[in-house]
């Protein structure tokens, strides 16, 4: 049994790094991440500049490179927006006491990696695909607007896509957000392996029986 004062020699200084930044700067910092995210999701629903500049002589092939362009770029964000947060956490940890995702990288860590690269790719095709289909929806729509015959239709100005769009913007803004969250998942998990990654059963118990 210890006395009533308690040796603090062990305990390490409290830096400047632990200090907390003020509210009024935390909740900017919330804000401008709520605003930022709004933002990206918003390219899921408005329409890109280039389809203005569109003429009827595009091809195919020119709207799969474009798609495959656009989901590029909405695919770097989110892997910069996830890479910016590993450097906050330096090392990256998960908080769980039981996580699915810890074990795997321990037990088979290229598993953990082509796993997530796996569902990366996926994720990028599931992407282009609705940028694509959106993108001709977006144009068949608009030559059935000028009376332009569309291959396939018998009446040209009677054919309104709208009903694929929609789903399809929608079906974006939830493959932006399952993007976003793996990348997080993944830098948070893909820390470097150490001994003592976790915490045993025995440092726990010793802890608890320090009266």
């Amino acid at each position: 049994m210890q006395n009533g004062t308690e040796d603090k020699s062990n305990i390490p200084a409290r830096s400047n790094d632990d200090v907390l930044p003020p509210l009024a700067v935390r909740l900017t910092m919330k804000v401008m991440r709520l605003i930022f995210i709004g933002k990206m999701f918003a390219y899921s629903f408005v329409p890109f500049p280039p389809f203005k500049l569109l003429t009827f002589d595009n091809t195919v092939g020119w709207f799969v490179a474009y798609s495959a362009i656009v989901s590029i770029w909405g695919f770097a964000v989110w892997m910069e927006r996830g890479y910016r947060h590993k450097i906050n956490l330096l090392p990256p940890r998960c908080t769980k006491i039981r996580c699915s995702r810890c074990n795997t990288r321990i037990r088979s860590p290229n598993w953990f990696k082509y796993k997530n690269w796996l569902y990366f790719f996926l994720l990028y095709v599931s992407l282009t695909t609705s940028n694509l289909i959106i993108q001709l929806a977006s144009f068949m729509t608009e030559m059935s607007r000028r009376g332009i015959s569309v291959p396939g239709t018998k009446d040209p100005g009677k054919r309104d896509y709208l009903g694929l769009i929609i789903p399809m913007r929608f079906i974006g803004a939830f493959i932006h957000y399952m993007t976003a969250n793996l990348f997080k998942e993944y830098y948070l998990h893909n820390g470097p392996l150490e001994k003592n990654d976790r915490p045993s059963t025995d440092e726990k118990t010793s802890e608890n029986e320090t009266l």
